[in-house]
């Protein structure tokens, strides 16, 4: 394999176990209402990726996921790195964000694509952000770059993150510190091109990875680098393109609210449970489902099978459903959010 082929990165390394088991478990407990176990010193960064400006407005970048850390009451601050900008020029604004906060307060830096690339090149050239961050949760990070970006070439939309480009960022200069990689969770996400998929734009280019590369990917970078050696976290993710990781798509297998609950509490260790909810109470647990694709003047089921253990009357578990007025009740994170809902009889 040459430098600058997908996989070039981990090339004589062999893949590290997944802790897919362990994040599903983290997920079910945020999803089920249980409390994160994040200190209140602790700051979550948002870097984003490549060209994602307009990106807010279409398909609501990191909405979901600001949306969700207000909600557990998780402070937060989004990057002032540009978009289109350079790796060194955002790794220095990176620096530049978290030096200039409370001394005190320890970061999260939570980076989505190049936003990923950005963050473990900011903890590599500046060995100073090491005292003050916690870990580094990589999503889709394109670390040995992308084939569709090596396809089309230096353009304005690619920014160099190419594969034989990131291969000579890191002859350059650019590259990874082993304190660095120690910290970082990277979060492999990948698609199967054989069959029908939500997105047919991801799909398409994801054929056309593995029919010239044999690879698989999330529909722009190759599971092989979307991680490096050395990183403490692996989790793969199947049936997860390179805009979930993001953005809350519909019909998504996996969230990107979730997925960023879920990660933080791996990275504080378990949180506390979801509390028991009483017999003696009907509640169940339930997804909102959005108002516009609700019927008028019916009544909707719950798209979540209700736990046999959660409601129970007479020893059988009984299906909650959600009313149309139930949508005008305040939720700020609408159908991105497990809450408690009163339940009806069918």
């Amino acid at each position: 394999m040459r430098g600058g082929e997908p996989g070039w990165m981990v090339r004589g390394h062999e893949t590290p176990f997944s802790e897919h088991h362990a994040f599903l478990k983290s997920l079910d407990r945020v999803q089920h209402g249980g409390k994160l176990n994040v200190p209140s010193d602790v700051v979550v960064l948002l870097v984003q990726g490549l060209h994602t400006k307009a990106q807010r407005t279409t398909v609501g970048y990191f909405h979901a996921i600001e949306a969700a850390l207000r909600l557990y009451g998780v402070p937060f601050l989004k990057s002032s790195v540009r978009t289109s900008g350079s790796i060194r020029k955002n790794a220095a604004r990176i620096r530049k964000d978290i030096m200039n906060s409370n001394p005190n307060t320890r970061w999260v830096v939570y980076g989505h694509s190049k936003g990923a690339v950005d963050a473990v090149t900011a903890l590599s050239l500046y060995p100073e952000l090491l005292a003050r961050v916690l870990s580094v949760c990589s999503i889709q990070g394109v670390h040995g770059g992308s084939p569709i970006a090596e396809a089309l070439g230096w353009t304005r939309l690619t920014q160099g993150m190419s594969n034989r480009n990131r291969h000579r960022d890191f002859l350059g200069g650019l590259g990874y510190t082993h304190e660095a990689a120690a910290r970082t969770l990277c979060v492999v996400g990948s698609i199967v091109p054989a069959t029908g998929h939500r997105n047919p734009t991801m799909q398409k280019t994801s054929k056309w990875i593995e029919r010239k590369h044999g690879r698989s990917s999330d529909g722009l970078v190759c599971v092989d680098d979307q991680w490096f050696p050395h990183c403490q976290r692996y989790i793969r993710l199947c049936d997860f393109n390179h805009m979930e990781g993001a953005s809350d798509m519909k019909g998504a297998r996996f969230l990107s609210s979730d997925v960023c609950l879920a990660l933080l509490d791996m990275v504080f260790g378990t949180g506390q449970p979801p509390e028991p909810i009483p017999e003696t109470e009907n509640f169940v647990l339930g997804r909102l489902v959005p108002r516009k694709l609700q019927p008028k003047n019916r009544v909707q089921p719950v798209p979540y099978p209700t736990p046999s253990s959660t409601v129970t009357k007479d020893g059988i578990a009984h299906v909650g459903y959600i009313r149309p007025q139930d949508h005008l009740k305040k939720n700020p994170l609408g159908r991105h959010k497990w809450f408690s809902i009163p339940w009806t009889q069918s």
